[in-house]
């Protein structure tokens, strides 16, 4: 049985921009493949009819607290222990950003919810520094958005 936890996160500092800015990583290391198999989405504030590309991306050079806020993880089940994978939150500094494996468009007003069907999870490389990150942008939207990511190891 595997472990699932979950962790949060937002953009941080404001604004969504026309070039992603990271809003919640999970990040593997050489011992784990974490794999993210539910998401939510939505936005901080008084919205308005813009839109949003919302992306999954993979991502190497990811180390929780230097250019982004550390996030711990919690387990989903109390008995389970910490997790081995790390998360982190609102990067200043976006980490080196590769292929993207999911990609959507939104409008502002409605909160998003993504679910892996059964096989289709995202999959973290067992690579130190090395994960999945989820990014936001919009051209014309200035406010905060915030993630939740459910993830097993």
């Amino acid at each position: 049985m595997y472990r699932r936890y979950e962790a949060n996160g937002s953009m941080g500092g404001g604004a969504m921009t026309s070039s992603a800015k990271g809003v919640i990583s999970l990040i593997s290391t050489v011992a784990i493949r974490p794999y993210i198999y539910d998401f939510t989405f939505g936005t901080i504030g008084t919205p308005s009819d813009s839109v949003i590309t919302l992306s999954v991306s993979r991502a190497t050079s990811m180390t929780a607290g230097t250019s982004c806020t550390s996030v711990t993880p919690s387990p989903l089940d109390s008995i389970d222990a910490a997790s081995t994978s790390s998360s982190g939150s609102a990067w200043t500094t976006q980490p080196s950003v590769g292929v993207t494996v999911f990609q959507v468009g939104l409008n502002v007003r409605a909160t998003y919810r993504w679910v892996a069907a059964p096989g289709g999870e995202l999959i973290c490389p067992a690579t130190a520094n090395a994960g999945l990150l989820v990014n936001a942008l919009s051209p014309a939207y200035t406010l905060d958005a915030n993630a939740t990511i459910y993830f097993a190891e």
